[in-house]
């Protein structure tokens, strides 16, 4: 019996030149500003059609706080784009642990990551 040798598999979200940690922080910045863009579509609709409500719905409760995770994303990109590969990436995981409750290692979303306690 001969074994061969198994190659990884091509995956269209890894990136050699940027690394697979800010390649990803950038689709996950591309999505939220999709959204952002998707919701000022809906509020021009809801504007030129007169519906106040829904005009006020969407400013106070859904504009707003998507602007606030374009925000967020960006500023993680620019981190990412400052930290570099290898230990970089390190240092940014350990900040989504301490911020946000998960990271590489995971986490049930409380906070309580594998860095909580760091």
């Amino acid at each position: 019996m001969k074994l061969k040798t198994i190659h990884a598999p091509e995956s269209e979200y890894a990136s050699e030149a940027r690394g697979e940690a800010l390649w990803s922080l950038e689709l996950a910045l591309g999505l939220e500003k999709l959204n952002f863009g998707k919701l000022r579509e809906l509020h021009a609709v809801a504007t030129a059609a007169g519906d106040a409500q829904v005009t006020h719905f969407l400013e106070d409760y859904l504009l707003h706080e998507q602007a606030k995770d374009v925000k967020k994303a960006a500023d993680l990109v620019s981190r990412a784009r400052r930290a570099g590969p290898g230990l970089g990436v390190f240092e940014l995981d350990l900040l989504l642990q301490r911020e946000y409750g998960y990271g590489l290692e995971g986490g049930d979303g409380n906070g309580a990551g594998a860095a909580a306690g760091a």
